[in-house]
């Protein structure tokens, strides 16, 4: 006996079929969901290497006050995290050396002074006194001679004569003696000279080296985290009564070799905190010599050979300065844009573009 499907079967098994190709349907359109949500998943995180990651550090141009001298800090001025503007005190450093250095040289300047004033005294006496003596040894050597021809005549006594002869050469001598002097008396007094020039020189460089132990800032900033302490001795060279963080932020970023080729000066990418990006560009790729910051270094960095680049932010001052940043491709105009959202937006315009 034959069976016959009743129209109300039929109905049952077309049924089937309908929700077993639904099923399949979501079960494919679940599979890309996931796939498209993992590539970006993968874009968007440090695993997306191909893609470029590097770390960053937010930073200022850093201008350190520090003495170029020995000194002992006795007055700080300013505080962590202030703001100071060019020519503000920050410091106060005593330095018994410069001190010291600065009163010889003042007690040398006032010798010279002195000196000078003395010579030229002596100077003055001598051309008020050259002429007269000149006159004298004139005159004595005229009446030598006249005594002399007298003498010859038997009019004179020889002892007279003598006399008369030793008079005239001491009166001969010292007028020479001040011609000699006056001579003497110019050249030392220029070598005087000179060497008040070269110490009152001296004591001025000093002095504004120095500058009566007050540091001021060069440029206008913020003041860093950490400042000189009270008593805390001070070498040329090694510490700073504080630093001076100035201009707007930038990022320093440790970009390994492999990325490398898929940068440039110029370039936008993507600066990445806590999960909110901010638009960033590539203003210079630095040299290979260039020293790493201490807050990217890390035991592994001799295996990974890589360089610093600097990078501007479009929105200055918006991170805190010593924040580790990741740097992440930009896939938009708007860094802030993912990869999904780019694309979405690219083929709206692509859309918009046709119409």
């Amino acid at each position: 006996m034959s069976a016959l499907s009743t129209p109300a079967d039929q109905t049952l098994q077309a049924s089937q079929i309908n929700w077993r190709r639904l099923r399949h349907r979501l079960f494919n359109l679940g599979l890309v969901i996931v796939a498209v949500g993992a590539v970006a998943l993968y874009l968007n995180s440090a695993a997306g290497g191909f893609f470029f990651h590097a770390e960053g550090l937010v930073t200022r141009e850093r201008v350190a006050v520090a003495p170029s001298f020995e000194g002992k800090v006795v007055e700080m001025f300013v505080h962590p995290g202030d703001k100071v503007t060019r020519g503000q005190k920050i410091a106060l450093v005593e330095s018994a050396a410069l001190s010291r250095s600065l009163s010889d040289l003042a007690a040398e300047k006032a010798r010279l002074i002195s000196k000078i004033a003395e010579l030229q005294a002596r100077r003055r006496m001598i051309a008020e006194t050259l002429p007269i003596a000149e006159e004298s040894a004139r005159r004595s050597a005229a009446f030598l001679q006249t005594l002399t021809e007298a003498s010859r005549r038997g009019l004179v006594v020889n002892r007279s004569l003598q006399e008369i002869t030793m008079a005239a050469l001491t009166a001969t001598e010292r007028a020479a003696s001040f011609k000699a002097e006056q001579a003497s008396l110019g050249a030392e007094l220029e070598a005087n000279k000179n060497a008040l020039i070269e110490t009152s020189q001296a004591y001025q460089r000093l002095n504004a080296l120095y500058d009566n132990g007050i540091l001021a800032a060069s440029v206008s900033g913020d003041i860093g985290s950490e400042v000189a302490a009270v008593g805390q001795v001070l070498t040329p060279g090694n510490g700073a009564v504080a630093v001076i963080y100035t201009g707007e932020d930038f990022v320093l970023a440790y970009v390994p070799d492999a990325y490398l080729s898929e940068i440039a000066e110029g370039q936008k990418v993507g600066v990445k905190m806590r999960g909110k990006v901010f638009n960033g560009k590539i203003q210079r790729i630095l040299p290979i010599n260039a020293a790493l910051p201490a807050d990217l270094q890390n035991s592994s960095r001799f295996r990974e050979r890589g360089r610093l680049v600097r990078i501007a932010l479009t929105d200055p001052n918006a991170l805190a300065i010593g924040q580790k940043v990741e740097i992440v491709r930009c896939f938009a105009e708007d860094c802030r844009l993912g990869p999904l959202r780019a694309l979405w937006q690219g083929l709206l315009g692509v859309f918009a573009s046709s119409d």
